[in-house]
């Protein structure tokens, strides 16, 4: 076992420092980055792009050709590389068996490394086919040599042992450093190559050829390395965290979405105020579903609490909402002419609604301004939507001096349903020009694209301008509509490019070929904890069937169906071939899957057959019918074999599914209901007693017939 070192940046924090490294059996290669000593992250694994654009070229022979080593090297470069390629992009770097580093049985500052097998991010085979044992006391000295720039101070594990040392407990005419204080590193393994066995080439006429031997062989090996601990883990590269690095600071995208969504929700209130506030019909501003309107508001005013400093958020969102209802029937009213006033349906109710809105809107000015807005809504947006729409609502509560006070506009698009002032314009518009900048930033900053249109339709987008002095409109408000809805559209588009992008798996990177074996914990020079849970598995078939065994007995009940009389398992043999207890016909039936099947299938229910056969492809050419007679079919195959068993038909299936509670209602509750379940339990009682009975019954005509076999085959 020869050793060698190996320098490594950032180990143990600060700086550049080291790792040592022990190899066993060769020698390290030095290769380049063919992936054989080493895979560097500029490089590459296996075939870079060339000229034409092909990773891989395997040579072509043909009758008369001269070939030369180049040609056969090519022909083991190809299939070398293509198993790389195959082990690194079908099964990914880690362990893929095996490799436990174990407690050394001489205890002490070794441990033992199990045979196993793993792959790098190369995709090269590291197999160790023995176990080995590994001196980590040596590895950790070498460590220090390294960080110290070469300078050995010493091995306190082994000097402090062997060097005569004087009354002090110092060595005489030396100082050893104190053993090491408790630490932690972690083991890894590389691959590594070794040229051997030499020949010496037949002499050509070349008069520049090489007369020096030449290796024949590519002796593959391994190499252990020691590493500082670091508890700074590289991220993942997943799904996850490539949607995370799209979207962008987590903050950011929840501040953009919830802007989003309030702008888009006032948005769409805002489309219809406008269309209702520029109709000449006066039955568009007050009609019998403007009245019912105000009649739920003042029933959500009136459930509102009577303390405001006990309102939630939830209270806040209901008192502008009621506030906005009570007071648009009020600025309709009031901004109407006598002539429109006549044309109205139902005046008296009409008059009615307004002095209860005026009255409402009394009330809730009394308790709305002490609601503690700020504590409950902590979005800037959100609170300037309630709070402005509250406070200009509530002027509407004295309709003569809101007339003359607000701006006809204000007061237009109020009669419309919706409170759009100056204030709440320019707080919307800043909102949108945030949401811009952000998808701007956001796109600017992205990768690869598959909308390729997005960024310039989103600098394409006009934001209303935010100065309140501008005042607020009709126009002012069709354009904040518009740039609300692009703005909605093109962040949907991006977080679906996200998502999608993110689905398509990038090929590994391959930054560090050496595989984590264990972590291990030195206390002076003893180890004295290993943990092999910190590296990483390659997710084989192998390793599934073992981390999942249930795999296997699925198998095994396939095999006692599908094979019932093989000789390695005689028991279900004999159980099947036993003569099965006589059944009641009645209790048969009752117990049938057959009328499971029928529950699970009927109308409504999970297994519906017209709605499986409306989900599943029209291609399939699956009927309800079929559905339907297939399911039979099987529930009657099951019952068959049950009682072929000894087992009441359909026991087994309904304990581990049991069937839909009907549709029907509920009975009647009291003392009927009551003795009703009590009989159903009695009922189940005796026939779950009847079963244990049959099956106890079973077991021992089983029995005597495995005694009965056993005499005669002696």
């Amino acid at each position: 076992m020869t050793s060698s070192t190996t320098t490594r940046a950032g180990c143990c924090g600060g700086g550049a420092t080291s790792a040592a490294s022990m190899r066993a059996g060769n020698a390290a290669a030095s290769s380049g980055c063919s992936c054989g000593g080493s895979c560097g992250g500029t490089c590459g694994c296996g075939g870079g792009c060339g000229g034409a654009g092909q990773a891989f070229a395997r040579p072509r022979f043909f009758a008369g050709q001269l070939l030369t080593e180049d040609d056969l090297d090519l022909l083991s470069t190809y299939v070398v590389e293509k198993n790389r390629l195959h082990n690194r992009s079908f099964f990914g770097a880690g362990v893929v068996c095996g490799l436990a580093v174990t407690c050394d049985p001489c205890g002490g500052g070794k441990v033992s490394v199990q045979p196993g097998h793993a792959l790098d991010c190369c995709g090269n085979d590291i197999v160790l086919s023995c176990a080995q044992s590994l001196d980590i006391n040596a590895l950790v000295r070498r460590l220090r040599i390294e960080r110290n720039g070469g300078v050995d101070c010493g091995d306190p594990c082994t000097d402090s042992k062997n060097t005569p040392t004087n009354a002090a407990g110092t060595a005489a005419g030396q100082q050893t450093p104190a053993p090491p204080t408790g630490a932690d590193y972690c083991l890894y393994i590389r691959y590594a190559e070794q040229m051997t066995d030499p020949v010496s080439p037949y002499s050509t006429d070349d008069p520049c050829g090489s007369q020096a031997c030449e290796p024949t062989r590519i002796q593959e090996g391994f190499a252990f390395e020691l590493r500082c601990r670091s508890c700074d883990e590289a991220a993942p590269d997943n799904l996850f965290t490539r949607i995370s690095a799209c979207l962008g600071s987590l903050v950011t995208t929840q501040r953009t979405m919830r802007n989003t969504r309030s702008a888009f929700l006032y948005a769409s209130a805002l489309e219809p105020a406008i269309a209702r506030a520029a109709s000449a019909d006066p039955k568009a501003l007050i009609n019998a579903q403007r009245l019912d309107g105000t009649t739920k508001a003042l029933a959500s005013l009136d459930a509102l609490p009577a303390k405001p400093e006990s309102w939630s958020a939830d209270n806040v969102y209901v008192a502008a909402d009621t506030a906005q209802t009570l007071a648009s029937l009020m600025a309709a009213w009031s901004t109407m002419s006598d002539a429109d006033r006549s044309t109205l349906d139902s005046p008296d109710q009409v008059a009615a609604s307004i002095t209860a809105a005026k009255s409402g809107l009394a009330r809730l000015g009394a308790i709305a301004p002490q609601a503690p807005v700020e504590q409950l809504i902590t979005d800037p947006f959100d609170r300037d939507v309630v709070t402005i729409t509250t406070q200009r609502s509530l002027l509407w509560a004295n309709p003569e001096s809101a007339v003359k006070t607000v701006p006809p506009a204000e007061s237009q698009l109020m009669g419309g349903g919706i409170v759009y002032s100056a204030q709440l314009k320019s707080s919307l518009s800043l909102t949108l020009a945030r949401i811009k900048a952000n998808l701007v930033d956001r796109l600017g900053k992205r990768g690869a694209s598959t909308d390729c249109t997005l960024l310039r339709d989103v600098q394409a987008i006009q934001i209303p301008d935010e100065d309140p002095a501008t005042g607020a409109g009709t126009a002012s408000a069709l354009g904040a509509r518009d740039a609300t809805h692009q703005l909605s559209d093109a962040l949907m588009r991006y977080v679906r490019e996200c998502l999608c992008g993110a689905i398509n798996p990038p090929c590994p990177s391959c930054d560090d070929p050496a595989v984590l074996l264990a972590c291990v914990h030195v206390e002076g020079c003893e180890v004295t904890r290993i943990c092999n849970l910190e590296r990483s598995f390659v997710l084989t078939p192998v390793a599934a069937r073992y981390w999942m065994p249930f795999l296997r007995s699925i198998g095994n009940v396939l095999e006692r169906l599908c094979c019932p009389n093989d000789p390695c398992d005689p028991k279900p043999g004999l159980r099947l071939a036993a003569p099965a207890p006589s059944f009641e016909r009645g209790y048969v039936e009752r117990r049938s899957a057959l009328p499971l099947a029928d529950a699970w299938m009927a109308p409504g229910q999970l297994l519906d057959p017209e709605r499986l056969a409306a989900a599943l492809p029209a291609t399939l050419s699956f009927s309800g019918d079929n559905a339907r007679n297939l399911a039979f079919s099987t529930a009657a195959m099951l019952d068959l074999a049950s009682l072929r068993s000894g087992v009441a038909p359909g026991d087994l299936l309904a304990s581990l599914a049991p069937p839909p509670p009907p549709a029907s209602p509920p009975a009647a509750g009291g003392p009927a209901g009551v003795a009703v379940a009590g009989g159903e339990v009695a009922a189940l009682r005796k026939d779950v007693d009847d079963l244990k009975a049959r099956l106890t019954a079973s077991d021992e005509r089983n029995k005597r017939l495995d005694a009965r076999l056993k005499k005669l085959g002696g």
